[in-house]
């Protein structure tokens, strides 16, 4: 019953999270604002949460709605937790017929929430893919190639344009309650379908001639349910899809799109895929690992330069971890000190260019 009403719970729990897509995100369960913490508010998993910033095997990793009442308010007490649900739910004082008969109303309208959360779901994967017909055009000659520009991205050192990505010239945004130009891009799964879309929206510079961001508190979203998927923004040099990629060949993977148009520029043989977020790093069917002695595809990380000890640091660290309990050989790449990711090194060089 604490699960229906993960709703208006989980903002009342872990008060400095916000409404991504289908969760309720925050950065772990101390309650700092981030992502690497995800409850679900609908679907078959509604009221269930993990915590992808913790370790492997860990009592405060996942659980559902009880579990993170106990973690957040009584120190992992659920004796407490139990009391204070009764309260919660208004079932101090019925007796246990009473309560056998809500617990089968509650099943009920699970079933009937989790009919609709399907729904809802196919739904948001259609409007997804009904992003990339017209008018969505080529983003090659585009305002968002003209926005990648300004972020120091020269697509034509590619020689063919990356087909994960368009420029849309009225996509919808709910914050601005109308429609803006946007780079879109596919989020694809493991077997190569379509299952969301990146949204950035987009806006010309004072001078008119190139583009930047949005000026939006979210000028980046996604549409649909992206857990697992990837953006698929270069293949290199086997035209092949990423689960029928040949053994040794090696796969970078970025958080976010400009990152990883930024390496394939400069490593234009290069595998590059995006994550989307940092934790969905772990999440992607990467190829299988080499069987009978042959090597798997090694893995590099395009990492940020964050702060030693910080949540994104120690998230990326987990990142690598499972990724080598799953066998996969890994590295991690970073631009150098001083410098916040490798597309602000890009960036420089393209702003020197410029000034020069």
């Amino acid at each position: 019953m604490l699960d229906q009403r993960v709703a208006s719970l989980a903002p009342e729990l872990l008060p400095n999270g916000k409404k991504m897509g289908v969760f309720w995100r925050v950065g772990s369960i101390e309650g700092e604002p981030g992502q690497s913490l995800a409850v679900n508010l609908t679907g078959a998993n509604q009221g269930m949460w993990t915590d992808f910033s913790a370790d492997k095997g860990a009592r405060d990793r996942s659980g559902d709605m009880l579990t993170l009442a106990a973690l957040v308010l009584f120190g992992g007490d659920r004796g407490k937790a139990f009391a204070w649900a009764r309260s919660k739910l208004g079932l101090d004082g019925l007796d246990p017929t009473r309560i056998a008969q809500e617990r089968a109303k509650a099943t009920r309208r699970a079933q009937t929430a989790n009919e609709e959360a399907k729904r809802k779901a196919e739904w948001m994967r259609r409007k997804a893919q009904s992003l990339f017909f017209p008018p969505a055009v080529s983003i090659i000659n585009s305002p968002a190639e003209l926005y990648l520009a300004s972020r120091g991205i020269d697509m034509s050192l590619l020689d063919r344009e990356p087909r994960a990505l368009l420029f849309h010239p009225d996509c919808w945004c709910s914050e601005a309650d109308g429609p803006l130009p946007a780079m879109v891009a596919r989020v694809i799964d493991g077997a190569g379908q379509h299952m969301a879309a990146h949204r950035t929206w987009i806006e010309p510079n004072a001078d008119g001639y190139l583009w930047r961001k949005a000026r939006l508190a979210e000028p980046k979203k996604v549409l649909g349910a992206f857990e697992g998927g990837y953006i698929p923004l270069w293949k290199g040099e086997h035209a092949v899809p990423l689960h029928r990629l040949p053994a040794g060949v090696p796969i970078a993977v970025s958080e976010g799109i400009e990152d990883g148009l930024t390496v394939a520029c400069a490593c234009p043989e290069l595998r590059v895929i995006a994550a989307i977020s940092l934790a969905n790093i772990a999440n992607i069917p990467l190829p299988p690992n080499g069987r009978d002695g042959r090597p798997g595809n090694p893995v590099t990380i395009i990492a940020q330069n964050d702060p030693p000890g910080s949540q994104a640091a120690k998230a990326l660290e987990r990142v690598v971890m499972k990724l080598i309990e799953r066998g996969a050989q890994v590295a991690v790449a970073r631009p150098p000190q001083g410098v916040k990711d490798a597309n602000d090194l890009a960036n420089a060089g393209e702003e020197e260019r410029r000034t020069a």
